[in-house]
């Protein structure tokens, strides 16, 4: 069994989608995360130890609320009735492995933090786990992690060694051995002197031999000889000069003949299975983009997806005037991707692909994030026979026709701020910026360049802390970026972002 822990003000959505994620890999009924679901009347303490008992491995997930508070006089992880600590310090008690999951960035407690009982917890190997983009990625790294713990390989048998036979014990050197001996040597002397003194002569037998009499040798038989018809005699019976050989004599060459075949003739080399292009959206070695139309519920949608080569899928949906983006990821026969309106993660979606011979139809399920939690059927379609809108190499945005690094200047919320960017061929754009108030602080950026749009992530150090979308407002003197920045858990505020750097 595989159980998961974690609390549920700091992480219970993400804990839901990675319990799903392990139940579809490992099985229903091998994944448990709900300990505090407790029956009324039973001691829980006892009932979380029992739990752990049956479980080979637990999943620790850790994000930024997981010591209950972060007023450090008053934090949950100190109760001793913590469930969370309960479960860790049983855990870890019982030499149960423990793999701690830290959530977007969240870093690991540090031992001097943590009760003395979970003092181990410090020092137990993590894995990140992002909730964006690079969720199924990071879960499918989990799972590999889980199989090496649950499933470990079986090492070869070693070969029986045969012992070696006992020595024999050591024959007796006493002296009453040597005395019976010499008692039977005396014994057979006497015996044999009467034998000898009181022996009657046998008589004389004659025996005599009876000869057989002589056989009579009967000659050989000679074989009989058959006689071959003559050269004259045989062409007038058959005008075929060489003898066809029988069905049997045919049937034994055909078996030699099959046999030495098989000894001196190679066998062909195995040939790989081709793979249906059609299996896959990203068979090609190209990017590829494809136009589907569907339902979402009961609401008509368009699709408009990217397929790259090493199975990333982004892109687009509208429905109703509006337009979502899409991130993630395409395995063989099924896509992974995460709706996001604005740079808020919206909802997650997981379809499989049905084919016919004239159409690619994808078909699963939509299932809304935290609160909103609705489910809706979803499918989308195309015809198999259409051919793929060519991908156009990704052009940069910014006006000045160039890919490099820009300098702009800006505001964001309040406060004046430069931002350094770099653009670069793929769409990647990454840089750093920092405020007017404290410039020695300097924020790290990463993200995308859509045709007319910017989504950044800014990390301050290695922390994911804001998600930034902007648009391109262009003129005829300046090339401006105007958007909105959305702070991380548990900051959410939410600042007007803008930056503009003169037209070259």
């Amino acid at each position: 069994m595989i159980a998961i822990s974690y609390r549920r003000q700091d992480s219970s959505p993400v804990a839901g989608r990675l319990y799903d994620r392990l139940q579809a890999e490992f099985g229903k009924g091998t994944v448990f995360m709900d300990f505090d679901s407790i029956p009324y009347g039973v001691d829980f303490r006892e009932h979380i130890k029992t739990t752990l008992q049956r479980a080979k491995v637990v999943v620790a997930i850790i994000g930024p609320e997981w010591t209950g508070g972060r007023d450090t006089s008053n934090r949950r992880i100190d109760d001793p009735t913590d469930f969370v600590r309960l479960e860790i310090a049983s855990a870890l008690e019982n030499g149960i492995p423990i793999i701690p999951v830290l959530i977007n960035n969240t870093p690991m407690p540090e031992a001097k933090a943590l009760p003395a009982e979970l003092e181990g917890l410090a020092f137990r190997n993590g894995l990140a786990l992002d909730t964006g983009i690079d969720f199924h990625h990071h879960a499918d790294r989990l799972i590999a992690g889980i199989h090496r713990v649950v499933d470990p390989p079986t090492p070869p048998a070693l070969p029986v060694t045969a012992s070696a036979p006992p020595k024999a014990a050591a024959a007796s050197k006493g002296k009453f051995p040597m005395v019976a001996a010499l008692a039977a040597l005396v014994m057979i002397a006497g015996i044999a002197a009467w034998y000898f003194s009181n022996r009657v002569p046998n008589k004389s037998v004659t025996r005599q031999e009876t000869v057989e009499p002589a056989r009579k040798v009967e000659p050989a038989a000679a074989p009989s000889i058959k006689a071959e018809p003559s050269a004259n005699s045989q062409a007038a019976v058959s005008p075929t000069v060489a003898a066809t050989p029988t069905a049997t004599a045919t049937a034994s060459m055909a078996v030699a003949e099959s046999d030495s075949a098989k000894k001196l003739t190679p066998s062909p080399p195995a040939v790989a299975p081709t793979p249906d292009a059609r299996d896959s959206e990203s068979s090609s070695n190209t990017v590829r983009e494809h136009t589907f139309t569907g339902k979402i519920g009961k609401k008509e949608a368009t699709f408009l997806l990217r397929f790259e080569p090493g199975g990333r899928v982004s892109g687009t949906y509208s429905q109703g005037g509006s337009t979502y983006r899409l991130e993630g990821r395409h395995p063989k026969g099924k896509l992974l991707l995460d709706e996001y309106t604005g740079e808020r993660l919206t909802a997650h979606i997981e379809v499989a692909l049905v084919e016919s011979t004239d159409l690619i139809r994808w078909e699963g399920t939509m299932r809304n994030t935290p609160p909103d939690n609705r489910v809706f059927p979803i499918f989308f379609e195309r015809s198999s026979l259409s051919a793929p809108t060519p991908a156009v190499a990704a052009t940069p945005t910014d006006p000045s026709g160039s890919f490099g690094d820009y300098a702009y200047s800006g505001r964001v919320g309040p406060y004046e701020a430069t931002f350094q960017l770099k653009f670069e061929p793929s769409g990647r754009v990454s840089g750093t910026y920092s405020l007017a108030t404290n410039k020695n602080l300097v924020l790290r950026l990463e993200g995308r360049n859509p045709k007319g749009r910017l989504f950044l992530d800014e990390y301050t150090r290695d922390k994911l802390t804001a998600r930034i979308e902007l648009s391109l407002i262009d003129s005829t003197s300046d090339i401006k970026w105007e958007g909105t920045m959305y702070n991380t858990p548990p900051d959410n505020r939410v600042f007007p972002v803008s930056f503009s750097r003169p037209r070259k």
